[in-house]
């Protein structure tokens, strides 16, 4: 059975769920360097969050590989014409961050995000992305937009955050 058969259930059951993810598999082209281990999560591999207890719960953000998300939730941003403050990885660029920015999005429109282990993906390590110099490329380049973020960190820190409060702000905070 595939994820997406596993997946399917689970979305159309729990309404509430907005995103939905697994635990990635790596797949490696090459020999696993030994610390590759330690520093996995930034491949989007292994478990979806370490805090969760037992096969599956709420996690606060998603990894964008292997993941579910409700397109209609999605669509609500882009239809209203909504940018995005994060891009995926172009060119020698490897700036993350658009599958964060959809898991934050997705719980200000007021749903959840559910990890299950149930659901696994493989995920390819070519042998370019396991070299040292990469992975300290990445790390760059990943906290270069994390500080981005920060504005939708800001009503996660409040009891209620609304989805007009965070417009109006990062609207007014653009200009």
């Amino acid at each position: 059975m595939c994820s997406s058969d596993l997946a399917w259930p689970v979305l159309n059951s729990k309404t509430d769920i907005g995103g939905l993810g697994g635990t990635g598999i790596p797949v490696f082209e090459i020999e696993k360097p030994d610390w590759f281990d330690q520093y996995k999560s930034s491949f989007a591999v292994g478990p979806q969050c370490s805090r969760v207890k037992g096969e599956e719960g709420g996690v606060e953000r998603l990894y964008g590989a292997g993941s579910f998300f409700r397109k209609s939730l999605l669509l609500r941003y882009y239809d209203s014409n909504f940018e995005n403050i994060m891009v995926g990885p172009k060119g020698e660029e490897l700036t993350r961050g658009d599958d964060t920015e959809w898991s934050l999005q997705i719980r200000l429109l007021g749903y959840k995000l559910y990890y299950c282990n149930k659901l696994n993906f493989y995920h390819f390590m070519t042998a370019g992305r396991l070299v040292w110099p990469y992975y300290l490329k990445l790390k760059r380049d990943i906290s270069l937009g994390i500080a981005k973020l920060e504005s939708y960190q800001l009503f996660y820190r409040k009891n209620n955050p609304s989805n007009l409060s965070f417009i109006l702000y990062y609207h007014r905070r653009s200009f």
